[in-house]
């Protein structure tokens, strides 16, 4: 587990001292999940240093629990058989999808490119009373040995250039006859990636998944990524 070990009260108290928090619960199969996540997410945009824009584009999506995120999390809940399966999240962010899938009985590996967002996973992780192991990852360069049955990803194909690492690091993470679920909330540009891996061999099979999301119907795309036995 990447980090310091730390209570679910002192990881609230450090987050609370940096972040204002915002809390929701979100029904997940049968189970009620609790999320935390950053209450005032666009107020981060102020405190991205230049240096830090011109390194990485460093963007505060982390922050926010998304509509991609309750629709993949629901679909896993009552699509997959998850437990005591070793699964991988990608961008995972507050850990939404990461949290729900270990209260299904998924053995759960959450990363992120962000020391931030696992502390909000780990937190997450302990309000709900579910096992999830942090990992700090960067696409560009994956250096995890262990290859998985599942791995999810949502909302992690808004910008192109994210696209290709993406698929690299599926690629090199999956297990032979795993599956790989990439949630979009049907933008345009998702059409790159999807083209990008059915060139790498990939089959893609496309599920649209309805929800309500803050007071608003959206329809997400779930895309399960395999390879040709």
């Amino acid at each position: 587990m990447s980090g310091e070990v730390l209570s679910g009260a002192a990881l609230k108290q450090k987050l609370s001292a940096r972040y204002q928090l915002a809390e929701a619960v979100h029904q997940i199969g049968e189970r009620e999940v609790i999320i935390f996540s950053v209450g005032n997410s666009y107020d981060l945009l102020e405190k991205i240093s230049a240096d830090e824009f011109r390194e990485d584009e460093k963007m505060p999506y982390w922050a926010e629990v998304w509509a991609s995120s309750i629709a993949l999390a629901r679909y896993a809940a009552s699509a997959l058989r998850l437990q005591g399966v070793r699964c991988l999240e990608l961008g995972a962010g507050v850990g939404a999808v990461s949290v729900s899938l270990a209260a299904q009985g998924a053995d759960v590996v959450a990363t992120d490119y962000f020391e931030d967002a696992l502390d909000f996973i780990r937190l997450n992780a302990e309000t709900n009373l579910v096992p999830v192991e942090t990992r700090w990852l960067d696409w560009r360069g994956v250096t995890l040995p262990e290859k998985f049955e599942f791995i999810f990803a949502a909302d992690v194909l808004y910008e192109r250039r994210n696209h290709l690492p993406v698929l690299e690091a599926i690629e090199k993470l999956l297990a032979p006859h795993g599956t790989a679920f990439v949630a979009d909330p049907q933008r345009a540009v998702a059409e790159n990636f999807l083209v990008l891996a059915r060139e790498n061999n990939f089959s893609i099979e496309t599920d649209l998944q309805e929800i309500i999301f803050n007071d608003m119907p959206q329809t997400v795309a779930i895309h399960g990524l395999r390879r040709p036995d």
